[in-house]
Formats: C-alpha cells, sequence, structure tokens
C-alpha cells in the first residue's frame, strides 16, 4: 500500500477512535452530572425604590417562607457575603455572586439585593446550602437553583456603587463596594 494510502487510513482511524473517546466521555458526564433543577414558581420581581426610601420590613411583606423552606439557622448565626459584581457594564455577562458563609443553610425567600439607583430585586423561594453559592444576572433569563435572573433591560452596576443585600427582615446582611 503506498505511503499516502497508509496515512490517510490512520488518519481516518484517528479521527473515528476520537469521536467516539469524546462521545463516551460525554455520556459519562451527563449521566454523573445532572443538569440543574428549574426552580418552579418563582419568578423573580423587580421594584423600583425611589431615592430616600427605606425598603419594607418584614411587617409590610405579605409573604412568608413555607415552614419546611425556613432556614435552618438562628437570625445571629447567618452568614453571607456579596463576593463580587462580575461583568460590570456588559449585559450579557453582569452578574452579583452570593455566597452562603454560615454552618447551615439560608432560605432567601423575600430578602432584597439593591443597588444606589434603588433598583431592587427581590429573591424568590431559594434555599442556599451551606457554602452554596447563587449567581444573579442583571439580564432576563430562565431561573435555577444556582442562576437568578433580575429581567432589567439595561446593565445595573458601574463602578462605585453599593450592592447590599437585606433579610427578610430588613437587615443588611452584605454590602460590597464596586471597585
Amino acid at each position: 500500500m503506498p505511503s499516502w494510502k497508509r496515512l490517510a487510513f490512520y488518519l481516518l482511524i484517528n479521527i473515528i477512535v476520537s469521536a467516539l473517546t469524546v462521545l463516551t466521555i460525554l455520556w459519562i458526564w451527563e449521566k454523573t452530572h445532572p443538569a440543574p433543577q428549574i426552580l418552579q414558581n418563582s419568578v423573580a420581581t423587580t421594584v423600583q425604590v425611589p431615592s430616600g426610601t427605606s425598603l419594607p420590613n418584614a411587617d409590610d411583606l405579605s409573604n412568608t417562607p413555607p415552614p419546611s423552606q425556613s432556614s435552618t439557622l438562628a437570625e445571629d448565626h447567618i452568614l453571607v457575603d456579596i463576593d463580587g459584581v462580575f461583568g460590570v457594564g456588559n449585559y450579557e455577562l453582569e452578574y452579583v455572586l452570593i455566597r452562603n458563609l454560615s454552618e447551615g443553610s439560608i432560605n432567601l425567600f423575600q430578602w432584597h439585593l439593591t443597588n444606589d439607583k434603588g433598583d431592587t430585586f427581590i429573591f424568590p423561594d431559594l434555599t442556599l446550602n451551606k457554602d452554596g453559592a447563587v449567581k444573579l444576572y442583571s439580564k432576563a433569563g430562565i431561573n435555577t437553583v444556582i442562576e437568578l435572573f433580575w429581567g432589567s433591560q439595561n446593565t445595573l452596576w458601574s463602578s462605585g456603587y453599593i450592592a447590599a443585600l437585606l433579610d427578610n427582615n430588613g437587615n443588611v446582611r452584605a454590602t460590597y463596594k464596586i471597585p
């Protein structure tokens, strides 16, 4: 067999083996890493709060978390952090990363994230497990257990802005100043 035919044969075998290997790895990955669950009945709302107006306290909120979904921690043991605001000014990439630093799970139902302009996001019924995190994108999308979508028509964050996370009682739980 001429050398170019032999080379073509080995290249074809290599392509077939490589394709089968990739497909096998993807199949194994899909079986061991299921897709994130979609949150049911979790339409997040955006509220415009005029400057100088305080957010409502727990008495003003008509909804409270279901007993089975409430936080497993006492109020003084809840530790959350705003890890950062990423992709600032880029509508497709802009998000806030919120992380649970507590020893147990936290239900974020009716918690608020607000910026300096008074734009406020009210969290749906979402439990953030120990060491868990959630990304809150500025853009619209479909909420999952690891990604939430504000549904804004434009970017919400700029350099110098302060992101404030408030619990359902109106207590400030975390702040982050964008560099």
